[in-house]
């Protein structure tokens, strides 16, 4: 092998480096934000007991969540004198930059407390953060709602 040959693998490797630059930009600029607003919408448009979250105490590697809050699961143990009762853990669509800098969308699903041993999720896909706009947002958050 010459040193000429490695050409094409190292612009292959400052492509991908590139392209994660730019990934992480459109991140910050439009899609980060652009979820805030969106995931608001459905909020507060249908009233929902959910909030918004923005995860981003580690850079480039964030994320926006809407969160459905914790509620009684209206299961009761009965334990001699005691009783107790189990919260239902919320469901959760998340929306993760990754180490590319792709988005990861997940969902959550809701579970009660030391009844289910393991969380239940499920991926809907990576993506460039350039195709999620208001439109993919809308699409996906349906999923959201049914198991």
């Amino acid at each position: 092998m010459k040193l000429e040959d490695l050409k094409k693998s190292v612009q292959k490797y400052e492509n991908s480096l590139e392209k994660i630059k730019i990934n992480r930009e459109c991140w910050q600029t439009t899609t980060k934000p652009l979820l805030i607003k969106t995931l608001g919408i459905i909020k507060d448009t249908y009233s929902l007991d959910c909030s918004i979250q923005v995860l981003d105490q580690i850079k480039n590697l964030e994320g926006v969540n809407l969160t459905f809050d914790e509620s009684s699961s209206g299961i009761i143990s009965n334990e001699g004198n005691s009783s107790k009762l189990y919260i239902k853990f919320p469901g959760t669509i998340v929306f993760s930059l990754i180490v590319n800098g792709n988005v990861i969308v997940n969902i959550v699903y809701p579970f009660i407390e030391d009844l289910v041993s393991e969380k239940s999720y499920k991926s809907l896909g990576i993506y460039s953060p350039e195709v999620i706009t208001e439109k993919f947002i809308l699409e996906k958050c349906p999923i959201f709602w049914k198991k």
